[in-house]
């Protein structure tokens, strides 16, 4: 009886340590997307904007100039 009590337990500890993982991660995944759909869409706008101060610079233009991750996301405390 008391290796059968002993191997609910343990069978319940591993359940609640799976639950609080995929509670965990659960929360962790959307995130992930997110930042990886974000770096995508800023190396969109980075390979634009190179094309772009391309055809400036054969137009003899000055090129605009590119931002920084930070500044792209506006998360740059030091951009208005």
């Amino acid at each position: 009886m008391y290796l059968k009590n002993r191997t609910i337990k343990q069978g319940i500890g591993r359940f609640l340590v799976f639950l609080t993982l995929a509670a965990a991660l659960s929360g962790c995944v959307p995130y992930i997307v997110m930042n990886s759909m974000d770096h995508q869409h800023y190396s969109d706008y980075v390979i634009a904007t190179q094309k772009l101060n391309t055809t400036r610079e054969e137009n003899h233009l000055q090129p605009e100039p590119i931002m920084t991750f930070r500044q792209w996301d506006g998360t740059d405390p030091t951009t208005p």
